[in-house]
């Protein structure tokens, strides 16, 4: 019995239909982690890293390929594609933290991208790879395979980064009310700064017109802020 993935337009989700013998069939929806499952492993992806302060937690549709650990706040966000605007509403805590999310999202032929994005009180991680269009071929250098492993090693980093900075925070070593952000996209750049975590106003977020917060530029922005989180917790 032949099994095809297709959107379910009431609820944005993708379902499952099961084409049965004589034409006739039905839409089993499938419980979100399980879907997600199979989205990813449809992409030769796996399934994104689900950071300590995130485990257990309950898992929902938030888009048509989209999930995160929270039903609501992502409200206008669900694509994940506007990575900006995402950011500065979660630096201005207009989406709760902690949130974990993750998926595929955009628009038009040529804005497409998959998307691993962590936060909580100590640490924002953003990845966002261009994912699912004619693009793909000029970031991938003509192997498709080296952008999966590419994205895949990127969210683990990213991972890593959130529950160092978990540990850093238990031991009372991280700067006083501030977290540790990192940003690594091919729309938005790669950058990282030690940010207010209290909210910070939208007018300072941006970080490509002069921005007034201290960005900092780095080719690999997960890997250095692991390492200034261990250079913390050592001393």
């Amino acid at each position: 019995m032949p099994v095809h993935h297709l959107p379910h337009e009431e609820t944005g989700m993708l379902s499952t239909e099961l084409h049965c013998e004589g034409g006739a069939g039905h839409i089993v929806t499938l419980p979100p982690r399980e879907e997600a499952q199979e989205l990813y492993e449809r992409e030769s992806l796996p399934l994104p890293p689900v950071p300590a302060p995130f485990a257990g937690a309950e898992l929902y549709h938030i888009g048509r390929a989209t999930f995160a650990t929270t039903q609501h706040d992502l409200d206008g966000h669900a694509d994940l594609y506007d990575l900006d605007r995402l950011l500065t509403a979660l630096l201005s805590h207009e989406i709760a933290t902690p949130v974990l999310a993750y998926g595929f999202g955009g628009h038009g032929v040529a804005s497409q991208a998959v998307h691993y994005y962590a936060a909580t009180e100590h640490a924002i991680v953003l990845v966002q790879a261009r994912w699912g269009c004619y693009l793909d071929a000029d970031d991938s250098g003509g192997n498709p395979q080296a952008l999966r492993d590419a994205f895949a090693a990127a969210c683990e980093d990213a991972a890593v980064v959130v529950e160092a900075a978990e540990t850093a925070a238990a031991q009372g070593v991280l700067p006083a009310g501030q977290r540790l952000v990192a940003v690594d996209s091919f729309r938005s750049g790669k950058v990282i700064a030690w940010l207010d975590a209290a909210p910070i106003a939208a007018d300072e977020v941006d970080y490509e017109e002069a921005p007034p917060l201290p960005w900092q530029q780095s080719i690999a922005p997960m890997l250095v802020a692991h390492a200034r989180l261990l250079k913390l917790m050592k001393g």
